[in-house]
């Protein structure tokens, strides 16, 4: 070909040349690309710490379950270790420490978790659990009446042992919980702590208030007519005799709160939370057997009560049934967490 010919293509060919220098394709967005890149690792590391957490903390409550109590606390000091915010894990180690009796360390542990979970109901209620223990009992009644405000439960669903059924015989922080609490009462056993609540208040209440008053006073005939009484005044009402069968364990006399809730039960005969005072009224007076039939009613009425299996387990307890006992206490913690910080122990009495 002519040199001649090849001036046009090469002319052509310096254009696109100059062209390419001044036309560049666009650039990734790299920076953006990173960031979102950055992003989803981010949120698949936390995915797998979650899940290890969680898996750490089962792997700590089946040690618990089966009594290795050793591997259990090792378990969960390493996780704590790891997140010291852990709110289940803080929990359960006291639990571990309040069951070997070393109250003063669970309280270190739960004075910890309430910095993290401030009015946290649960642990509010492990810390009541374990000042008792350690004989603060006015300042574990503070918390226990905290727990009750921060879950808005009623008082059956919020019972501990300590509440229900208090060791030391003296403690008598909250009885009230078996039933509606010692503050106000109203016929779905809610708690209004410091007065009633202004959309149902307990026609009740005052004559509850003198009755244990009466109590206080040494007169448990007087404060039997005005029980009594409450009881004539509301007769639909089954929270009524349940909260009066209630006052009287909490002043220590279980023999009239037998004859008040057998009395009731003839009114209420499927009421399970009156049940559940009478079988502690039972157990109350060594009855162990009659405990152990009534409570067997009462959770053929409601199985979803972790009270009653506690209750159910302290029976069985003395009765020297301790692998049925711990079948009862294991249920009762699957139930409500509150009964986390009390394991196979007989409080009762």
């Amino acid at each position: 070909m002519p040199r001649r010919a090849l001036w046009p293509i090469a002319g052509c060919l310096t254009i696109l040349a100059a062209g390419c220098q001044t036309f560049r394709l666009p650039e990734p967005p790299v920076g953006s690309v990173t960031a979102e890149r950055e992003a989803r690792r981010a949120e698949a590391i936390a995915h797998f710490e979650q899940q290890r957490d969680a898996a750490e903390l089962q792997a700590a409550e089946d040690a618990w379950d089966r009594g290795d109590v050793a591997a259990c606390r090792k378990g969960l000091e390493a996780l704590l270790n790891r997140r010291p915010s852990h709110r289940d894990a803080r929990l359960l180690l006291a639990a571990v420490l309040l069951d070997q009796h070393q109250a003063d360390l669970a309280l270190a542990h739960l004075e910890a978790a309430l910095q993290d979970h401030p009015n946290d109901g649960e642990i509010c209620h492990a810390m009541a659990v374990a000042l008792s223990q350690l004989g603060r009992h006015e300042e574990a009644q503070a918390y226990y009446r905290q727990a009750a405000e921060s879950t808005g439960q009623s008082g059956v669903q919020t019972a501990g042992y300590e509440v229900a059924v208090p060791a030391n015989g003296t403690d008598q922080a909250g009885y009230a919980r078996l039933s509606g609490g010692p503050d106000s009462y109203d016929a779905a056993g809610n708690t209004y702590p410091g007065g009633a609540d202004p959309a149902a208040p307990s026609p009740a209440e005052p004559l509850f208030r003198q009755a244990e008053q009466a109590l206080v006073a040494g007169s448990p005939q007087h404060a039997w007519d005005l029980l009594q009484t409450a009881a004539v005044q509301n007769p639909g009402d089954p929270q009524i005799p349940t909260t009066a069968a209630v006052i009287l364990l909490r002043y220590n006399r279980p023999d009239l709160a037998v004859a008040l809730a057998r009395d009731a039960l003839n009114a209420f005969p499927q009421s399970a939370a009156l049940l559940r005072v009478l079988g502690t009224a039972y157990y109350r007076q060594g009855e162990y057997q009659s405990s152990q039939l009534v409570l067997q009613q009462a959770l053929s009425l409601d199985k979803s009560n972790g009270l009653a299996y506690f209750l159910m387990g302290c029976t069985l307890t003395k009765l020297g049934q301790p692998a049925q006992a711990e079948e009862h206490f294991r249920q009762a913690r699957r139930l409500d967490k509150m009964f986390a910080a009390q394991r196979s122990v007989s409080p009762l009495r």
